[in-house]
């Protein structure tokens, strides 16, 4: 199990999760099983990723806060995923710190600009 740790809202985050639903979509053809989880998602984003047939997890945070990486942690043990994947510009080394101490592999893509 996969875990993509991505937002998109009308303003910002389209591309993070459209990056990561490319993965997902890999990862399907090798059997992997992915769930999207997310602290904003607009409306549109929501029926593609449902239209794939991903789940979605929403969490009630701010992003990138000591509270979103402590519920993508709970939602990782309860899917026992293997990896998790952050794509976003909040989530700092703080966040990646919380979520390495929870021994999940931890997959961060970072955009140089």
């Amino acid at each position: 199990m996969i875990i993509f740790r991505a937002d998109a809202s009308p303003q910002i985050g389209t591309g993070h999760v459209m990056r990561c639903l490319t993965l997902a979509q890999i990862f399907r053809k090798y059997g992997e099983h992915s769930v999207f989880v997310m602290c904003m998602i607009a409306p549109p984003i929501r029926n593609r990723l449902k239209s794939e047939g991903f789940e979605i997890r929403e969490l009630n945070c701010v992003p990138g806060s000591v509270d979103d990486a402590k519920q993508t942690i709970l939602v990782s043990k309860d899917v026992s995923a293997a990896w998790i994947v952050l794509d976003g510009y909040h989530f700092d080394a703080t966040y990646q710190r919380l979520i390495k101490e929870l021994g999940s592999n931890l997959l961060l893509i970072e955009e140089f600009q």
